[in-house]
Parts: structure tokens; sequence; C-alpha cells
């Protein structure tokens, strides 16, 4: 008897199965507080710095455009601002002190991942409990190596210089309050946004609202003066980047093809990419 042919043969049948009949649950690494999940922060923050090692063409490709896209919004920057500047309202800035700002500081993002662990937690969900604590260690992550990075650059905001100059990078040795590459807020919020984006895409206002609010925190950091377009842009895709890993570093998808009858069941563990 051939024992290849008919594992292979077995293999096949189980995939068959698994298209037409799928049992599909996902795991959570982390759906409560514990000292593996603390120590989690530290591994997962580690493997965020080594991800490029491991980037095939296409990631490089993506990171190309991305540099690029970057390269173009920098060399906007200063007409960019002004223009904002001068169609500023009222309006506009209640809406980014009280509706937009604290999502990037983290008040309403804390607020939001709260409510979404404790309701998991007393209602036995670990989906929602375990997503806030994904969604928290993005923002933790995404938020450390932002200030590594504005420590490195140390570029002048705008309003730090008159007439302001988005040219100023003074390097790593000029003085802390040099801080605008990137922008915290955006990273932040964006981090959150992903990470509860691309948990729930099944429900299509979720990602809707998320990366609205996400993408309205980063143009107020324009809008308020604290940051040049550039800054803004490198932050959210900082923190779409963090989140998205981290996201699928705490998340996979166990396929459980079975037959009406029970003839046959095997669990297979994917990590999502």
């Amino acid at each position: 008897m051939d024992l290849s042919n008919l594992t292979f043969k077995g293999l096949v049948f189980i995939l068959l199965i698994s298209a037409v009949i799928p049992v599909v649950s996902q795991e959570y690494s982390y759906p409560c507080i514990t000292t593996d999940y603390a120590k989690s922060v530290v591994t997962d923050s580690w493997n965020v710095f080594r991800s490029p090692v491991e980037w095939k063409a296409k990631s490089w490709t993506a990171f190309g455009l991305v540099s690029v896209t970057g390269l173009v919004i920098a060399a906007q920057d200063l007409q960019i601002r002004n223009w904002v500047q001068e169609h500023r309202s009222p309006f506009g800035d209640d809406l980014e002190k009280y509706g937009l700002e604290p999502w990037g500081k983290g008040i309403y993002s804390a607020a939001l991942l709260g409510g979404l662990y404790f309701g998991g937690r007393l209602s036995g969900n670990d989906r929602a409990s375990a997503t806030a604590l994904t969604a928290g260690k993005a923002a933790i992550i995404s938020s450390f190596y932002v200030q590594v990075i504005k420590q490195l650059t140390h570029r002048h905001r705008p309003y730090q210089d008159n007439p302001a100059d988005p040219g100023r990078w003074d390097g790593p040795l000029s003085s802390w309050k040099y801080n605008s590459f990137p922008s915290g807020h955006s990273a932040l919020a964006f981090s959150v946004a992903t990470v509860l984006a691309s948990e729930y895409r099944e429900t299509i206002w979720v990602p809707l609202v998320a990366y609205t609010l996400a993408a309205g925190t980063a143009l107020s950091r324009i809008y308020i003066d604290k940051h040049w377009a550039s800054d803004a842009f490198a932050g959210a895709v900082f923190g779409y980047v963090c989140g998205r890993f981290i996201w699928k570093q705490n998340c996979r998808i166990t396929i459980i093809p079975a037959l009406s009858n029970g003839v046959s069941s095997c669990n297979i563990s994917i990590s999502i990419k």
C-alpha cells in the first residue's frame, strides 16, 4: 500500500471538507491580564523591532511606496501648514479640542478599551477582552518607538520657529522640546483603530468609525499647528503597521473540518496574515 499517496488523499479530503463544512474558531493568546501578558509586551516590542529582517519583496515594495509618499508630502509641508492655518474656525477648534485630541492623548481610547475589557470579562466574552488588551499593547509599543524616533530626529514643530521651517531637524543631541516627528497622537490613534478594525472587520461600521476617528486625530494635529503633515502621515503609518503586526501576533484561527456524521475531523491552527 502506498502510504504517501494515502496520506495525500486524506489531506485533500480534509481540505475539501474544510472548504465546504468548516467549523471555525478564533483563539486569543491573552484574554485577561496575566504575567504572561505583561511579558508579551516586551517580547512583542522586540518582534516589532526585528520584523524588517523577515520582510519579503511585497513588504519592501510597500515600504518604498510609503516612503516616497511621505517624501512627497514632506515637500509640501509648509504650503499645507499655511493653507490649514488660514482656514481655521471656532467650530474646528472645538472639534479638535473636545472631539479628536483626546483620542490621540489616549483619554478616550483608554476609556473605550477599559470598557471593552471589563465588559468582556464580566460577560465571558474573550474576544472583547482580548481585543482590548491587544489594542492597549499596540498603543504602548507604538508610543514607545515613536518617542525613540522623536529623540533621534528632534524635528522642530511648526509653531516653534518664526517663520515656521519644516527643514529644522536637529538630530539626537538637541533639546527634548523639539519632538515633532513623528506624531505620537496619530500613531496611538491608528494603532488602536487598526486592532479594532482588524478584529471586528466583519462588522462594517467598526473599521469605518475606527479609521475615521484615527484619520481625524491625525489631521487635527496639523490643524492645531502641532505637527507638519509629514509628521502626521508617518505617525499614522507607523501606528497602522504596529497595530496590524501586534494583532497578528496575538490571534490565530483554528479550522476544524468535520462531516455531519462525525466521520472525520481534525484541527488546523493558522496564523492570521
